[in-house]
């Protein structure tokens, strides 16, 4: 699985690549050949300051210390 994310300025997750198994945070689960925003509900405004792209799911770091997370997860991804 091939897929990369970016954290803009404003606070937005863009994802491209690869998304078979819901790693853009996307609703058709199909490959992406240019960035798509990450649709991030239920984060109550919070702010980003890591990504990580790795396989078949994502996450995202935010300053307070907590970790969202999408995609396909299981015990080994977390």
């Amino acid at each position: 699985s091939a897929h990369i994310l970016a954290l803009t300025a404003q606070n937005v997750i863009y994802g491209l690549g690869d998304n078979s198994r819901g790693q853009l945070s996307a609703g058709a689960l199909k490959r992406s050949p240019v960035a798509i925003e990450v649709l991030m509900p239920h984060t109550g405004g919070a702010k980003f300051i890591s990504l990580i792209a790795s396989g078949f799911y994502s996450a995202a770091l935010t300053s307070s210390g907590s970790v969202f997370h999408w995609g396909m997860i299981n015990e080994q991804s977390v």
